[in-house]
């Protein structure tokens, strides 16, 4: 069974389910990819190697077709354990991975890494993209807390600090490949056990880089922002609005 969620023009989310592989949506096409499809009321098409809904929301609020694609890819941690697998990567990537050190390093190489697979399977169709989002801060790198205990101890870190949280985007068009990473800086409030308790007790930072997400209850940990909010939540919305256009693929 297949699920289709598209953009009404109320901006309102449609579902429906079909058991065909292969549907028309009012005059848009449905493009299989053993996943589910957003549909937008512009004629941009986007296949988007990730199964972040806030990064679906972001490209949903621009009107683009979306076929979600999301691949099996094991994420690195640091920057060692990605130069260590660099020569599994096609030599183009390799040239790209090379310009990034440190933090964006890691959240670049997981964003290309995700991408390869969709890339390959629909190599001269819609653009491909991917990304990935971190959290740094003095010298650490922050993902996603494995547990509540880890989610704690990232945000009591963070508390009354000013971090970084860095998006790495890849995107793959007609054998172009394009590797960027995007920073803001965010700046904390000086948090307290029991704020931080509450808030990890709504679940919501269980899957975000940090454990927070700025575009929710976490919106009131931070003081105030530099840089792109959209990076925040998830995808540079403008930095990939720009490469697309280059290589005018809208």
């Amino acid at each position: 069974m297949i699920l289709h969620l598209w953009w009404n023009t109320s901006w309102a989310w449609k579902i429906t389910e079909s058991n065909t592989e292969k549907e028309a949506v009012g005059r848009e096409q449905y493009v299989p990819c053993g996943g589910f499809v957003l549909k937008g009321s512009i004629m941009v098409s986007i296949i988007l190697a990730s199964s972040s809904p806030r990064r679906r929301d972001l490209i949903g609020q621009m009107g683009w077709e979306l076929v979600l694609c999301k691949g099996n890819f094991s994420e690195i941690h640091t920057p060692e354990e990605g130069r260590g697998r660099m020569s599994l990567l096609p030599e183009a990537g390799q040239k790209e991975l090379s310009r990034f050190s440190g933090p964006d390093f890691v959240t670049v190489f997981n964003a290309y890494g995700k991408g390869l697979d969709a890339a390959e399977k629909h190599a001269g169709e819609s653009p491909v993209l991917s990304a990935d989002t971190v959290v740094s801060a003095e010298g650490k790198i922050l993902g996603k807390p494995a547990d509540e205990g880890e989610a704690f101890a990232m945000l009591s870190f963070l508390s009354g600090r000013v971090h970084e949280v860095k998006t790495g985007i890849a995107l793959f068009y007609h054998g172009q490949v394009r590797l960027d990473c995007c920073t803001t800086r965010v700046y904390f409030r000086n948090l307290d056990k029991e704020e931080i308790l509450a808030y990890i007790g709504t679940g919501e930072p269980m899957d975000k880089a940090g454990a927070y997400g700025i575009q929710g209850r976490g919106a009131v940990l931070a003081d105030h922002i530099e840089g792109d909010y959209n990076n925040v939540v998830g995808l540079p919305l403008t930095r990939v609005y720009e490469i697309l256009r280059e290589w005018k693929a809208l």
